[in-house]
């Protein structure tokens, strides 16, 4: 009986630790040091409200140097070696911006992978990009981030419910 109950919590911490998101490790890493405290917090707690949402860990990251030649390798370096991902698969997605290049990069992994069109992650990078990151207006282009991070997972996750808005709206015009 007791060799079984051992049994039965090993298994559940197994599948607690590849379903719940690591709570130590930080959502908003900013090694660039743009962001206030009270910034990183209000990210973090809207990081955190979305992650419950979709299941998929989401993180914001800032730095100076790179160590991988591209933005985009060095996103994909700093989400794997972070230790992020939700469940078996490390689902996941993380904005990467680089200060000492001006360069922004989005890793997905996982099931994050299929969640995204090149499409999608390009509009999301460039409207905070063009928007508020040209203009040092840091914490709000990842707050529209986010938002339009939301957006899209919504639409791509629920496309009948996108279907139906859009027979709504055209049975109204």
């Amino acid at each position: 009986m007791m060799k079984r109950l051992r049994l039965i919590v090993a298994a559940l911490c197994l599948l607690a630790a590849n379903v719940i998101p690591v709570a130590d490790l930080p959502k908003v890493i900013d090694d660039a040091g743009i962001l206030s405290d009270y910034d990183e917090a209000q990210l973090s707690s809207q990081i955190d409200e979305l992650i419950q949402q979709y299941q998929i860990d989401i993180v914001l990251m800032t730095e100076n140097r790179r160590q991988e030649g591209t933005a985009q390798a060095e996103a994909d370096l700093q989400y794997v070696n972070r230790g992020y991902g939700i469940g078996e698969g490390k689902d996941g997605i993380m904005f990467l911006l680089d200060m000492g290049s001006r360069e922004w990069a989005i890793s997905t992994n996982g099931a994050a992978m299929t969640m995204f069109s090149d499409y999608d992650l390009s509009a999301l990078g460039d409207h905070a990009a063009s928007g508020y990151f040209s203009s040092d207006q840091y914490y709000q282009g990842f707050q529209s981030y986010l938002k339009e991070l939301n957006k899209t997972l919504e639409r791509n996750l629920n496309p009948q419910k996108e279907e139906n808005k859009l027979g709504d709206a055209l049975a109204s015009a």
